[in-house]
């Protein structure tokens, strides 16, 4: 308001300091302020309504701004959101699946070599081997 109203009042005060005549203004300053007002008052109502219709418009700007993050923006962004969500969750449970199956793999392998070994240990003492390899043990599911 004051950018608005400042530079008016003071070419007003201005014209009316000019229009005195003499050169000593100040002792008339009654009658400068009084003039002044009363050329000021309509500027002054313009400026306000001015500066009302400008606040008003950049209310307006922010309201329809804000509307559209809301209705189209923010939606968007959570669907994007959920998709990658699905899609690292997805990704993470094919992950894990393989190291589960890699992991059953190396167990699988262990107790094979393990039962192997044994094998090869009783033949090499001469002895009888009757252990079922691993996948016809029992416990294993």
């Amino acid at each position: 308001m004051a950018l608005l109203c400042v530079p008016p009042l003071a070419v007003i005060i201005v014209e009316r300091v000019a229009a005195l005549p003499g050169e000593s203004w100040w002792m008339d300053s009654i009658t400068v302020v009084r003039e002044s007002a009363t050329e000021f008052g309509p500027v002054g109502l313009g400026n306000a309504i001015a500066a009302l219709i400008i606040a008003q418009g950049g209310f307006i700007v922010m309201v329809l701004y804000y509307h559209m993050l809301n209705r189209l923006v923010y939606p968007l962004i959570r669907r994007h959101e959920e998709r990658g969500e699905d899609r690292g969750r997805a990704e993470g449970m094919e992950e894990g699946e393989a190291r589960g199956r890699a992991e059953g793999a190396d167990k699988a392998n262990k107790a094979w070599r393990k039962w192997n070994q044994a094998r090869m240990d009783a033949e090499a003492k001469g002895l009888p081997f009757d252990e079922p390899p691993p996948d016809q043990q029992e416990g294993d599911s």
